[in-house]
């Protein structure tokens, strides 16, 4: 998902703090958004990294509340999704280019804190925006998206990299690509597993889902021209 990241799930309240008393009966329906980007009269706009929305399914509210801790830098094209009451989110754009980061916050105690996620094992992927996210088997999977590397990493493996042509800045190069990255967030580890089969084209702000055992993507871009498979 891109410049935002919704997550629908089914959990527990924290039935002393005031949000679950004002919103929301024990085992609840929620759907919670976060979105760090808005357009005004045709101008993009960084919202606040600060407030997370959820809406009441069943009771038909929308509420906004304040999130506090290790905030992330407002931005966009983050990628989200939630694992075991948790959201977490990665990468993304800002005004000063692509991440990698990930951040994550509880969603089930009310409070909202969001906590910055240094991996123990493993190095994240390079900085990008625009991916997507398989979620399976505790795991967190990510696929594509657009962002820069070193020469030298683009040399090496320039099948699973597409140069955005006008991008060469020093020994840095944006593009585009279909890399997998799988994060463990018991181990705290960072995998990059070796794949088969017909690889689907690098590419950026695609549709992806799981279901059972597979995951998978759909449509995005690279250059100027739309995927649709």
């Amino acid at each position: 998902m891109c410049g935002e990241a919704t997550c629908f799930g089914r959990f527990v309240p924290d039935l002393q703090s005031p949000a679950a008393e004002r919103l929301v009966p024990t085992m609840c329906q929620f759907l919670l958004h976060f979105k760090p980007m808005h357009s005004i009269a045709d101008e993009e706009i960084f919202i606040p990294s600060d407030e997370i929305w959820v809406y009441d399914l069943e009771g038909g509210i929308w509420q906004v509340f304040h999130m506090t801790g290790e905030v992330p830098t407002s931005m966009s094209g983050t990628c989200g999704c939630s694992l075991n009451g948790n959201m977490y989110i990665f990468g993304g754009c800002d005004n000063s280019g692509q991440t990698n980061q990930m951040f994550c916050v509880d969603l089930t105690d009310g409070k909202y804190v969001w906590k910055k996620i240094v991996p123990e094992f493993g190095s994240a992927p390079s900085p990008r925006d625009k991916l997507s996210c398989w979620v399976y088997d505790g795991k967190l999977i990510y696929f594509g998206g657009y962002g820069h590397k070193v020469l030298a990493d683009v040399s090496s493996r320039n099948r699973n990299f597409i140069l955005d042509e006008p991008s060469g800045l020093e020994d840095s190069f944006w593009g585009w690509n279909n890399e997998v990255h799988i994060f463990d967030p018991v181990e705290g580890s960072w995998t990059e597993p070796r794949t088969h089969g017909r690889t689907p084209a690098p590419r950026a702000a695609h549709a992806g889902a799981t279901l059972g055992c597979k995951g998978y993507v759909c449509g995005g871009r690279v250059m100027v021209r739309a995927l649709t498979c």
